[in-house]
């Protein structure tokens, strides 16, 4: 599997226009810091719609999706 660039948090591009964004994903490999990220970059975001599309098995990855208090951190 290859490896993916690091991320410099602090330098991530800006979206100052972008008012309602609607992420769908299939939950494989996402976790709440990668979500976390791309909210960094859509600071004036009014409305974020959510969409987990999931497989039969709950993954981990999913249950720290739809936990609460990893949104609130």
């Amino acid at each position: 599997m290859p490896s993916l660039p690091s991320i410099n948090k602090n330098d991530l591009p800006k979206s100052l226009l972008l008012k309602k964004f609607d992420l769908q994903i299939v939950v494989i490999r996402c976790d709440i810091q990668s979500i976390g990220l791309i909210l960094r970059c859509m600071p004036n975001l009014h409305r974020f719609v959510f969409t987990i599309i999931v497989d039969v098995n709950i993954s981990p990855f999913t249950m720290d999706l739809i936990n609460g208090q990893s949104w609130r951190e």
